[in-house]
This record gives C-alpha cells, structure tokens and sequence, in this order.
C-alpha cells in the first residue's frame, strides 16, 4: 500500500448509516486511489437500484458478492494501486429468503424469496403454500419481487430483471393475470425464466400474456362495474332505508321529547301543588304549635293558680293549727297556774292546820305537863 499514503487515516463514517464510505466500486472514500477496500457488513455503499442511495447491507449474500467483485477486480488487474481504471460497478440486488422441508424425498419443499425493494404498488398473484409471486411497481420498472414455490432458474432470473433498467412491465396486465391467479404467465410477462417444472408446453409469449391479463382486467372491470352498479343501488336502498329509519328514529325521539316534557311540566306541577301543601302544612304546623304553646302556658298558669290556692290554703291551715296549739298551750298554762295556786293554797292550807295542830298540841302538853306538876 505505501507507508507514505498512511491510508487508514483518511476513512470516512457515513453520518447516516454508519460503517466505511465506499464508491461504487467499494473504495474507501478520501483515500488515496485504490489502496483500501470495505465490504460485507461494514461497507456503506451506493445502491445502484434506489438511485444511488447509501445503504448497509448486514446479510452474508452480500458478504460473499462484494469480496468475489474486489478480488476479481483485482486479481483481474482491473483496478491497481494508484491506478483508476474502472470498467465495472458493483450492482447489488438486496435479496434474503428461506426454504422448509428441504430434503430427499419430501413432497412439501417450500422456498421463498424476496429481491429489491418495497418500493410503488404491490400486485398479488397466486396462493400461498402452492406457488405466489408479488411485484412491486414503479413507473413501469419493477422494483421488488417476492416468489414462493419457484424454481432455481427463476429465482437466479430476478436479480437480473431488476437490474435491467430497459425492462419495463404492464401494470395493468400483471393486474389482469392476478385476476385468473396464474403465476407462470405473470412471471413470463416481467421477463423471469420459464419454469423447468413445467410439463414441456411452450410458454406463452410476452405479448399473449399482456394481452391475456388486459382482457382479464377489462372483465373484471364490467364486473366491477357491475357490482358498482349493484353496490351503488344497494347503497341507494340502504340510505333509503336508513334515512326512513333516521326519520321514524327523529320522529319517535320528537314524541319522547314531547312525553318528557309534558311529564316534566307534571312533575313541575305536582311539585309546586306539593310545596304550596307543604307550606300550607307547615303553616298549620306552626299554628297548631303556637296554640299547643299557648295552651300549655295556660296550663301552667292555671297549675300555678291552683298551686298557689292549695299553698294558701296549706299555710291558712297551718296558721290556724298554730293559732289552736297556741291556745291549747295558753290554756295548759293557765292549767298549770291554778293547778300551782290550788297546789299552794293547800300547802299553805295544810301548813296552817299543821301549825294550828301543833300549837294545839304544845298547849295541851303544857297544860297537861303544869296539870302533871301540879
């Protein structure tokens, strides 16, 4: 390589999709001319079927593509260092599939691919499980093809129909085949290889297929047609149908509108009837409670008299009861007075006949005692 070209230093990261920007011939980009090569996983290249976009493409396919094309160039003296003789680029087809059942004597082989990209208006041909192919289309060229149940030949046929920019298929006409699901003369009219499997028959040419599939879109058309016309008249009754019913629908909700609102105007009613009642009510209420009060004070007032008289007359009973114990202690204390005079007055009685009786006695001792002495 040189030591004086330090080429590493000059290898430039894609700001989008990362990796080693590459030319389209897989040369690192601001290095010197031909002295360093990315391929495989690392490779940002530009894809020649996209329109030249920068892509990565992490799938061994390309791993093993981009190697053989720098070693073949190479090898071939195509390309040296310091030396710009390109006579090749390198197309790529971004491709990646499967296949189940794969072995001696099995009946159920099943193997599928898809090459390009998913770009414009997809067409459906076919049934899964038995044999389908999908095309994408854009501006007449197709960009993608899925085929299941396919042949080696085609399958090897598909990247080639993609990279030929000069082939241009009948949108119309791969429509029409999708029509009568016939994947052979769909295949034949984009321009893949015929089957291998097929019974010997001579493939039809472009043109019978191009012609078949427009006949075939043509009476799908009538019939779709038809149908419309149907469809549209089905639509018409259906409106019909559901405007009658939008209709019966508006006049039924008008009539429950109609019940609410006189059943609210009832109930508004019954409500003022039932408040003016209740006011009338509780007025009453009121009034049966003021005189229920009244009535009660004057309970209490003619309770109060009556207690009033029962207490007068207690206390006059009870005066008079003082004023009768006060008597009978007068009266007992007159008692007493007599009683003490009478008592006296015979003590003093008794005292004077006592003395009378002594005085008597002295004199009658006396005289007996002079009687004696003399």
């Amino acid at each position: 390589l040189g030591v004086e070209y330090a080429p590493f230093e000059g290898l430039t990261a894609d700001p989008e999709v990362g990796g080693i920007q590459v030319d389209n011939v897989l040369c690192a980009s601001h290095c010197p001319p031909e002295s360093v090569f990315a391929i495989g996983d690392v490779a940002a290249f530009p894809l020649g079927i996209d329109g030249g976009r920068t892509v990565r493409c992490p799938h061994a396919e390309h791993a093993r593509r981009s190697a053989a094309f720098v070693a073949e160039m190479i090898l071939n003296g195509e390309i040296g260092t310091m030396k710009a003789s390109v006579t090749r680029t390198y197309d790529y087809v971004p491709q990646f599939g499967s296949q189940m059942f794969d072995y001696p004597g099995s009946g159920r082989k099943l193997k599928w691919i898809f090459c390009g990209l998913q770009k414009g208006e997809v067409v459906v041909i076919g049934k899964t499980l038995v044999q389908l192919v999908a095309f994408w289309v854009s501006d007449g060229h197709v960009t993608g093809v899925f085929l299941e149940g396919g042949t080696d030949e085609q399958i090897q046929a598909i990247p080639r129909l993609l990279l030929n920019k000069r082939t241009k298929v009948n949108l119309y006409a791969l429509k029409g085949l999708a029509i009568l699901g016939n994947v052979q003369s769909a295949l034949a009219l984009a321009g893949v290889a015929a089957s291998s499997a097929s019974n010997g028959s001579v493939e039809p040419t472009k043109s019978k297929w191009l012609v078949t599939g427009l006949m075939a879109l043509e009476t799908k058309s009538e019939t779709t047609k038809t149908e419309t016309a149907k469809l549209e008249s089905a639509k018409i009754e259906t409106v019909r149908i559901e405007s009658a019913k939008i209709e019966t629908a508006r006049t039924e909700n008008a009539k429950i509108e109609t019940a609410k609102i006189e059943t609210a105007r009832t109930v508004n009613a019954k409500i003022e009837t039932a408040t003016i009642e209740s006011a009338k009510m509780e007025s009453s209420r009121s009034r049966l409670d003021q005189l229920d009060y009244q009535w009660k004070i004057e309970t209490l007032n003619i309770a109060r008299k009556e207690g009033l008289k029962v207490a007068a007359a207690t206390i006059e009973s009870a005066r008079m009861e003082s004023a009768r114990l006060e008597s009978l202690k007068i009266a007992r204390m007159e008692s007493l007075k007599i009683a003490t005079a009478t008592i006296e007055s015979a003590t003093i009685e008794s005292a004077a006949i006592e003395s009378a009786t002594l005085e008597t006695v002295t004199m009658e001792t006396a005289r007996i005692e002079t009687a004696r002495i003399e």
